[in-house]
């Protein structure tokens, strides 16, 4: 499993859209993780259908996916566009993807 950088370690706010590309024929899961968030920092996950002109947000079970400090994971069906939005934080977090996949651009 290969791990990816969506978001660098920083504190200023950031958006970025990641394209999660497999090169298999089996839409095996990524895994996103947010490190180093705190309290009520957040970083915002949606989803998108045409390479992040649309987007739609992100839900579990009817829930937006926010990544915080005590939820700081989840797993994505690949391939997919996605776009993190990340807050300002006090202290570095960043954003990384964990997955099967050989490419993220």
């Amino acid at each position: 499993m290969a791990a990816h950088t969506v978001i660098p370690k920083q504190t200023a706010a950031v958006t970025t859209p990641v394209v999660v590309n497999l090169e298999s024929p089996q839409a095996l899961p990524a895994t996103i993780v947010a490190v180093g968030l705190a309290t009520t920092e957040t970083a915002t996950i949606s989803f998108s259908e045409d390479d992040g002109t649309t987007k739609t947000e992100a839900k579990q079970e009817g829930v937006s996916v926010v990544l915080s400090a005590t939820n700081n994971i989840i797993k994505i069906d690949s391939p997919v566009t996605i776009t993190v939005v990340k807050d300002a934080t006090a202290g570095a977090a960043g954003v990384f993807v964990f997955s099967p996949v050989k490419q993220i651009s």
